[in-house]
């Protein structure tokens, strides 16, 4: 039973990577896009082709690069956006959004309008609103290029931080695989 469970997630992930190939071409994506969407395809036939021949080394190797590959960019990305916020500045709120996940929890959204007619900035992923008040001005981090900023700065680059660090611990792992 094991052994038929195992090939069907190998032709799940074989179909997936025929999907990649597929869809792009029928929907009218620009090139950069199609490259894209053949890049992930490639990367889930070759792991479908691992597992259907039993390479460990292949299939350790891809996962340990996926893995490695999405922390280690979102560790910089975190970072980097929360360096490239370093204005401080007093924002007025004047709006709370709720969105819901589909898990059924809640976070919210907060929208600052700045005094100085610079537009309105969000500050995402807010899990409680219980110490805003619209209406009250609050300390925020904005940058030049976007209407995106931060409260808690500290915590978002410790994260990015712990996520570079992450990922360049699974992407280690895989010289270990080719010395096996």
């Amino acid at each position: 039973m094991e052994m038929i469970i195992f090939y069907c997630v190998a032709l799940m992930f074989g179909a997936v990577g025929a999907l990649f190939y597929y869809y792009p071409f029928q929907q009218g994506f620009d090139t950069k896009e199609k490259i894209l969407y053949i890049a992930i395809g490639t990367f889930f036939s070759a792991l479908s082709f691992s597992m259907f021949t039993k390479n460990a080394v292949l299939g350790g190797t891809l996962l340990s690069a996926l893995m490695g590959g999405l922390t280690l960019w979102f560790g910089l990305h975190e970072s980097y956006s929360v360096i490239t916020h370093h204005i401080k500045t007093e924002g007025r709120l004047v709006r709370i959004r709720r969105h819901s996940t589909y898990k059924g929890r809640n976070y919210y959204s907060l929208d600052f309008e700045l005094d100085e007619d610079m537009g309105t900035y969000t500050v995402n992923h807010i899990s409680s609103t219980k110490k805003y008040v619209i209406g009250n001005s609050y300390k925020i981090f904005i940058s030049d290029n976007d209407h995106e900023a931060y409260i808690h700065r500290v915590w978002w680059f410790f994260m990015g931080i712990i996520c570079i660090v992450m990922g360049i611990i699974w992407l280690q792992i895989i010289p270990k695989l080719f010395s096996m």
